[in-house]
């Protein structure tokens, strides 16, 4: 009776790990969902949670996110604007080649009255100014602007390095009769390569007047050690003594 009683339970106890091993199977392969890179948890072939093996590695997944400042917004025409906004990347070892952003421009009621999509580049601890110029605005004139950034391309800072460029002989003339300014130039070329696309932003302003206005300009095919005139006309301009250190400019450009 005792052993009779024993293999009972030595069978009964085979039975159930048996059991709990299929039932474990199925849970495993028909009920647990597969591991995926934003579980929060670490599994696959994952290195730490949800990086490194098949996802974003750790580095860049640990990175500081990109800030974004307030906008300042410039209505120089009814159905007309500009808006800028500067972009702070903290991050010194690692720039980013793309940056997707979604532009939203609101009316004095809070109604949407433009959505923008785009994308730009940052290099390594870089603070950048983006502008877009002229944005056409329905049906009236916008009050608030923000700024949504969605996804980056990150490149560390071996290879993804800011061109070499110079900037020289800078002048500003107001007109008033045309309510504008005109800011001109030299900048060269001092990187070993061609650069395809050069936009020179332009800001008016300081301490005391704030911004007052921006505007820009695109230079295309520069050249090693080619030294270029520039012209950006900035409208919307009624004080007439803009001086030297009222002008800010910020050179963007990228090697290909």
């Amino acid at each position: 009776m005792p052993s009779r009683f024993l293999k009972q339970c030595i069978f009964g106890i085979f039975y159930l790990v048996l059991c709990g091993a299929v039932g474990y199977g199925l849970f495993v392969f028909f009920v647990r969902p597969a591991p995926t890179c934003f579980d929060n948890r670490r599994n696959g072939s994952e290195v730490g949670v949800d990086c490194g093996g098949s996802c974003v590695s750790c580095e860049i997944k640990r990175l500081t996110p990109l800030q974004v400042s307030a906008a300042s917004i410039f209505n120089i025409k009814d159905k007309e604007t500009t808006v800028l906004f500067e972009l702070r990347n903290p991050n010194v070892h690692y720039g980013a080649d793309r940056v997707d952003y979604l532009l939203d421009l609101f009316e004095a009621g809070g109604a949407t009255t433009t959505s923008l999509a785009g994308s730009t580049f940052i290099y390594p601890g870089e603070i950048k100014v983006l502008l877009r110029v002229g944005i056409p605005v329905v049906p009236t004139r916008a009050v608030r602007a923000v700024l949504r950034i969605g996804d980056i391309s990150w490149k560390p800072s071996t290879v993804f390095l800011a061109p070499l460029l110079e900037l020289r002989q800078v002048n500003v003339v107001t007109e008033i009769s045309y309510t504008r300014a005109i800011v001109t130039g030299i900048v060269s070329n001092a990187s070993p390569s061609t650069i395809k696309r050069l936009v020179v932003n332009v800001l008016l302003g300081d301490a005391l007047l704030g911004k007052i206005g921006a505007s820009q300009t695109v230079l295309e095919n520069l050249t090693p050690a080619e030294a270029r005139l520039f012209q950006v006309t900035v409208p919307g301009i009624t004080s007439p003594a803009i001086t030297r250190d009222q002008i800010k400019i910020f050179l963007e450009a990228k090697q290909e």
